[in-house]
């Protein structure tokens, strides 16, 4: 069925994991470090997951505890569209193996209006979390007709509030179902986002709308395509900034928001010169929300390593952080290092101590200095002492192969490069500097 796809959008390859509401979100292979003078620490693989993603690994792939179950009541699974299992098994014979398949809807369903359409797949999302064995998944025709038939409802509407906040739910309840008997995984259309940035754009000031958009466009943002989608035009990431100032009381929305540039983050194009400008507007708001929730384990988690990615080799994003009032984006950084806050999540550690190596290397005095003016340099010696002897212990019991012993090595790097980066420029207490770092070693 690959030629009826043609209009729609082209396959790509999923994998499926699992994982754990407020404590990690998402691991996958990490992009290789750049090659610099400085090294490059990628910030902690997320344990528990459920779907690694080539792009984005510290993607939260589940569904928040923050107020997103209002979306699609009963569907309890995580943003994970269209990613097949193949379980292969030889016969008996061993002359090949033979894909095991699900039973499959082959059947094309029209709707007569968006409501069933909505309706048709919460329905196929509640048999789906109930695992019912009876219940078919959706072959990929049928989950490409579906969309298409989204698309088509929203663009023949588009002043219609009610249709469109509709297709918003609609995409996401489709992103969400699991599994699906195909050889070659779809991803949902570049036209399905371009249909919710619309819907945005024309109903700026109806919140259920944006927020019904955000967490669909957190789902749909998996895909790179779709990423360019938004990356390709200035405004589209200042409409996002714009939605979340206007509606900051609304949780899910924000979290949302926060996923959505997450993934943005780790798009190729985001280090380009343009596409970076665009995505450093998203820094005050991401620092905001990790200034109002300090004890959040998922936010933090997620926030600190979209901000540890935007700096990495931005001088731009680095500056940006330092900002007046009271340089809050580095504080927040600092938070998460201070007294072993987060001990018991080293990813949020190695994420924070990643954003103070990234603002480090950055040539302007002032930004070194706002690291020691706020009690970053103490934060980072009592890390690096931490982590020092947790690898010692593991290294006298013979187990380094140990996450603790990985994670604390590389975390070790992150704070030692920290120091380097900020030892190298001629501030007035470049002697002491020196000193505690003589002190730590």
């Amino acid at each position: 069925s690959q030629s009826s796809l043609r209009s729609i959008g082209s396959s790509r390859t999923r994998t499926s994991t699992n994982t754990k509401p407020q404590t990690s979100t998402t691991k996958s292979s990490s992009p290789p470090p750049k090659s610099s003078d400085k090294t490059t620490t990628m910030i902690a693989p997320i344990t528990n997951v459920r779907r690694k993603n080539p792009l984005n690994p510290f993607a939260t792939t589940k569904k928040s505890s923050l107020g997103k179950e209002d979306v699609s009541a009963g569907a309890d699974t995580p943003f994970n569209p269209f990613a097949p299992k193949r379980n292969k098994k030889k016969d008996a014979a061993g002359s090949g193996s033979a894909v095991l398949k699900k039973k499959t809807a082959k059947t094309r369903k029209s709707f007569p209006n968006m409501k069933e359409l909505v309706v048709f797949l919460q329905k196929q999302n509640n048999q789906q979390s109930s695992s019912s064995p009876s219940s078919p998944a959706l072959s990929a025709d049928t989950v490409e007709w579906t969309c298409r038939q989204i698309v088509e409802f929203m663009e023949a509407e588009p002043n219609v509030s009610s249709v469109q906040r509709d297709g918003a739910r609609a995409l996401h309840l489709l992103s969400l179902l699991d599994e699906t008997d195909y050889e070659d995984e779809a991803s949902l259309t570049c036209a399905g986002v371009e249909a919710i940035l619309t819907a945005m754009e024309n109903f700026p000031h109806d919140e259920a709308l944006q927020k019904l958009a955000c967490v669909a466009m957190e789902a749909l943002t998996a895909w790179e395509e779709n990423q360019a989608v938004i990356l390709s035009k200035e405004y589209r990431i200042d409409d996002i900034c714009v939605v979340m100032d206007r509606f900051s009381d609304n949780m899910a929305l924000q979290v949302s928001a926060l996923g959505i540039f997450h993934r943005l983050s780790w798009h190729p194009d985001a280090v380009d010169g343009d596409v970076a400008k665009r995505l450093a507007n998203a820094i005050p708001f991401v620092v905001g929300l990790l200034k109002e929730h300090r004890d959040n384990v998922e936010i933090y988690n997620m926030g600190c390593s979209t901000l540890a990615k935007l700096t990495e080799d931005n001088p731009d994003s680095q500056l940006r952080l330092c900002e007046k009032p009271d340089q809050v984006g580095i504080r927040v950084a600092i938070d998460a290092l201070h007294n072993g806050k987060f001990e018991d999540h080293p990813e949020i550690e190695r994420a924070a101590m990643l954003i103070l190596q990234h603002v480090a290397s950055n040539p302007s005095l002032e930004c070194k200095a706002n690291i020691i003016r706020h009690g970053g340099m103490d934060c980072i010696l009592d890390v690096l002492e931490e982590h020092s002897s947790i690898v010692a212990t593991e290294s006298s019991s013979n187990t380094t192969n140990s996450k603790a012993y990985s994670e604390g090595k590389l975390i070790m790097a992150s704070a030692l490069q920290t120091l380097a980066n900020l030892s190298d420029s001629k501030l007035p207490d470049h002697d002491v500097i020196k000193q505690k770092m003589s002190v730590s070693v």
